[in-house]
């Protein structure tokens, strides 16, 4: 197959974050392997301020966004497109895309970072608690809950465009969905999508040439956003158990990153003291330097975590990981060989592995040389692109036997 020409749809969010990051990885991977990718990208930003569409206004256009379907259709045409690769499309590009795509009999590809359109924040966490309704076509506890941008109307609003784009048929132009982990497409399948057009293919990832070697500290990182779904509460419920315990022989909990959560990290910090160190924020260098600097990662998600990009960093680490028996984490944290499992939200049960783990630091070595080895076999730049050719080769070469009929 000749490398196509792709047009590249997302909405970044609010905040920078995995599917951002993701994204742009795969940008730069279709072009190192001869991929005309031409970037047709909004921003949930340019929805704010006095210069953004009135609420009301913006409410409509998630649905079918005309002049952004214009822009859409003009970037293809310069391109002389192939195919579309779709991520999030709310709310600027909007549903109507999908519509347009079948217009132009373009094969569009929707990859699947989250679970909309089935749910309308796309975690099924509502209340502070998973509810998945949404796959039967329920979005009233999303909604009475407020789920999406803290506002039960916007959620209400929400779920009517994406009940709308379903009923319409909309979500029946996507040539072929791309699940991030196989949990995710399980959950797709249940939703109803026909299990021969919803494939399975994680994130583009480059592990490092080497990977530092065990740690001098006894120390533990949690790298998340603050909040009750990522199981900031559970992490930190953990760490009382483990000082109660062991006192000043416990080991040490780093915690880097935002939310609203911050504060119950400051409330543990003023409780546990040294027991406790708050890195805020962390890319790039302090990322790494991170992750060097302890012994394990801690990804105690109680929601479906599709499949969190942390845990390959984590593992190109040489770093094993302590995560929730949820989503697609148990995917590549096999338990006893590349990390620990724990039942989401049972702190009790992470404590004992952790306080396990912290006396045992040959076996934690162990482990993460196990999951260095993992990730060599299973990731890399070339195993996204062989993948990604695959999927979309068998539906390019059948769009142009058609139109050559």
């Amino acid at each position: 197959m000749n490398p196509p020409r792709l047009l590249h749809l997302f909405n970044r969010y609010r905040f920078f974050g995995g599917e951002e990051a993701a994204v742009n990885r795969m940008t730069s991977v279709m072009r190192q392997s001869g991929v005309e990718v031409r970037e047709c990208f909004a921003s949930s930003e340019d929805w704010e301020g006095p210069q953004a569409p009135a609420r009301w206004r913006q409410a409509l256009l998630s649905l079918n966004n005309s002049d952004f379907v214009e822009r859409v259709q003009s970037e293809d045409a310069t391109l002389h497109s192939d195919l579309w690769l779709g991520h999030n499309l709310f709310p600027i590009i909007s549903a109507g895309v999908l519509r347009k795509a079948a217009q132009l009999s373009r094969p569009v590809f929707l990859y699947l970072h989250n679970y909309r359109p089935f749910s309308v924040n796309g975690a099924f966490w509502a209340g502070n608690q998973l509810r998945p309704e949404g796959l039967n076509g329920n979005f009233w506890p999303e909604i009475r809950a407020g789920s999406w941008q803290e506002s039960r109307l916007r959620t209400a609003w929400m779920a009517l465009v994406l009940k709308t784009a379903l009923l319409r048929g909309w979500y029946d132009h996507v040539t072929e969905w791309i699940a991030v982990s196989q949990f995710v497409r399980d959950r797709f399948v249940q939703a109803g999508v026909p299990s021969q057009k919803i494939s399975v293919l994680s994130y583009p990832f480059e592990p490092h040439s080497t990977s530092p070697g065990p740690a001098n500290s006894n120390r533990f990182l949690f790298l998340s956003r603050l909040t009750e779904a990522k199981g900031t509460r559970v992490v930190l419920d953990a760490w009382r158990q483990l000082v109660d315990r062991l006192g000043a022989s416990a080991p040490i909990l780093a915690v880097a990153g935002e939310g609203e959560g911050m504060v119950w990290v400051q409330n543990a910090k003023s409780a546990l003291g040294e027991k406790i160190e708050i890195l805020g924020q962390i890319r790039g260098e302090q990322k790494d330097a991170a992750l060097r600097d302890c012994q394990a990662l801690i990804v105690p998600s109680i929601w479906w975590d599709p499949y969190p990009t942390v845990v390959y960093e984590a593992f190109d680490s040489a770093r094993p990981v302590f995560a929730a028996r949820s989503g697609g984490l148990p995917e590549s944290v096999k338990s006893g060989v590349t990390g620990w499992l724990h039942k989401p939200g049972d702190s009790e049960e992470l404590a004992n592995q952790i306080e396990d783990a912290s006396t045992q630091p040959a076996t934690t070595q162990k482990m993460g040389q196990n999951a260095r080895d993992w990730l060599l076999q299973h990731a890399g730049n070339h195993v996204w692109w062989e993948g990604f050719s695959k999927i979309i080769g068998k539906h390019l070469d059948c769009s142009k036997s058609t139109k050559a009929s």
